[in-house]
C-alpha cells in the first residue's frame, strides 16, 4: 500500500472519531449528525477499498512466506468480516438517525440514547479496523522475519 492511502485511511478514521467523539451540544443536533454522515461518507469507501483490496493480498502474502500462520490468517479474514458488517450497521444506525432528526428537533432527549449508541459503534469499529491493521503489520513481519530453526 502507497504511503498516500495509509495517510488517507489514518486522516479520515482520525476525522470520524474525532467526529463521533464530541459531545452533543444543545441545539447542535443537527449539525452533530450532519458531521457523522458526513464523515462515515469519507470513511466507509477508504476502509471497504483497503479491506477488499490491500488486505486479501498482504494475507495471502503472509501465507505464502509462512504457511503455518494459516489460523491467523483465518482470524484476519473473519475480523475483516466482521468490520465490514459493523460498517453496515453503523450506516444503517446513522441513516435512521438522520430521518429522525428533523421530528425530534428542538426536544433532543430521545435522541441522545441513539446518539451514543451510535458513537459506542462508531468508536469500536474505528478501535477494530486499527486493531486489524496492526495484526496485519505484526504477522507480515512475522512471516517474512520468523527464525525457523536450522534447515537440513
Amino acid at each position: 500500500m502507497a504511503t498516500h492511502d495509509t495517510d488517507q485511511y489514518r486522516e479520515v478514521l482520525d476525522e470520524f472519531e474525532r467526529v463521533l467523539l464530541t459531545p452533543l451540544v444543545s441545539g447542535e443536533l443537527p449539525s452533530w449528525t450532519e458531521n457523522a454522515w458526513r464523515a462515515f461518507h469519507a470513511l466507509s469507501p477508504v476502509l471497504r477499498e483497503r479491506i477488499a483490496e490491500d488486505h486479501p493480498r498482504e494475507l495471502r502474502q503472509i501465507f505464502q512466506e509462512d504457511p503455518e500462520l494459516a489460523t491467523e490468517v483465518e482470524k484476519m479474514q473473519h475480523a475483516d468480516r466482521e468490520i465490514v458488517a459493523a460498517l453496515d450497521r453503523l450506516g444503517q444506525a446513522l441513516e435512521r438517525l438522520c430521518r429522525v432528526v428533523p421530528e425530534v428537533e428542538p426536544n433532543e432527549a430521545p435522541a441522545a440514547d441513539v446518539l451514543t449508541r451510535i458513537s459506542d459503534q462508531g468508536v469500536a469499529l474505528v478501535i477494530a479496523f486499527r486493531r486489524q491493521e496492526e495484526a496485519l503489520k505484526l504477522w507480515h513481519n512475522e512471516a517474512l522475519l520468523r527464525d525457523r530453526g536450522a534447515a537440513d
